[in-house]
């Protein structure tokens, strides 16, 4: 995209496999990137006070910010780009604006409102808004734009593998997601069907919240859970050899998750939770099966057949290069 061409740009967003993807695209791209984490810490409790009680550290957020805006302040961006900005003040957009005052403001939301509400009240301050939940979409008058996968989900889909994974599920543990899994493994164990989990959590203080304070854990045992998250090769790994891919959203949310996109990618078939999935194009229901999160019926046909190939157009549309093009469209 030569319009991205020594660009320069300055990348706020929650570090880790993905930011880095849409980073290295961009430099793939021509653009030029410094790539900030948007929280001042990682440690649950900031997450938990950030989220929750926004105002209680707000000092020690904004020395964050304020390190960031004397750092880059003589790097005239061309575009300033952030992916949830559930921490970010709106003292460090208007700083930032300040010193940059050329650069276009974009904010893509991978997250709901309703689940990270900090970025309501700093929408006015971005040029452009992206979101992948239709519903926040229509509330608050943003731009619509599903998630992505990433090319190796695409070489996936050309490699030949035994699949000897019948049911997959990797992934971030929340709201009522455990109960539905657990739902999902009573049943493919009734089938005699191999089912490999990761139940991932990022602390032992969330799995005491979750389990005491919101009461979504039923009867599980700490043991069960992983406080570290798998590495992206043993992730595409267990992808290659799964047949089906079982994902859950949060209650609130109405997004598609970067998982159901990243089966897509992968050309796997998946089951979810999430209804709105039959009004995408990419939508077959002998690829994708929706259920009941507490009342899972999966017929024996949907198991035993093969996966449909779409039109190429499809995949291509949900590719992360395609994902950065329609963002950064809007500053060429």
């Amino acid at each position: 995209m030569s319009s991205l061409e020594k660009k320069r740009i300055l990348l706020l967003a929650p570090i880790g496999q993905y930011s880095e993807a849409i980073k290295t695209s961009l430099e793939r791209m021509g653009a030029i990137i410094d790539c900030f984490e948007e929280r001042p810490s990682l440690t649950f409790l900031v997450k938990f006070f950030i989220r929750y009680f926004p105002n209680m550290i707000f000092r020690f957020t904004q020395n964050y910010f304020d390190k960031i805006v004397n750092i880059t302040k003589l790097n005239n961006y061309d575009v300033i780009f952030m992916i949830r900005a559930e921490a970010i003040t709106k003292k460090f957009i208007c700083d930032l604006k300040g010193y940059h005052k050329n650069a276009k403001v974009i904010l893509y939301q991978w997250d709901s409102m309703s689940h990270t509400k900090g970025p309501v009240d700093k929408l006015t301050l971005f040029d452009y808004v992206f979101s992948f939940d239709k519903r926040d979409c229509e509330k608050y008058s943003l731009i619509f734009l599903p998630l992505f996968y990433k090319e190796e989900y695409k070489d996936l889909a050309n490699i030949k593998t035994k699949m000897n994974i019948d049911f997959l599920f990797i992934g971030t543990i929340h709201s009522d997601r455990y109960l539905f899994i657990k739902r999902i493994e009573e049943y493919a164990l009734k089938k005699s069907l191999k089912v490999y989990l990761y139940l991932y959590m990022t602390s032992k203080l969330g799995f005491y919240k979750l389990k005491f304070i919101d009461k979504c854990l039923g009867n599980a045992s700490i043991d069960e859970f992983n406080f570290l998250q798998l590495n992206k090769k043993m992730v595409l790994e267990a992808v290659s050899n799964s047949r089906i891919i079982i994902d859950s959203e949060h209650p609130s949310q109405l997004g598609l998750t970067m998982r159901t996109i990243e089966s897509l990618g992968a050309k796997r078939k998946l089951i979810t939770t999430n209804k709105d999935i039959v009004n995408y194009d990419f939508y077959n229901p002998n690829n994708i099966l929706v259920v009941d999160r507490k009342n899972i019926e999966i017929p024996d046909s949907f198991i035993k057949t093969e996966y449909l190939e779409l039109d190429d157009k499809i995949y291509s549309k949900y590719s992360l290069q395609n994902w950065i093009i329609t963002i950064f469209e809007k500053v060429s």
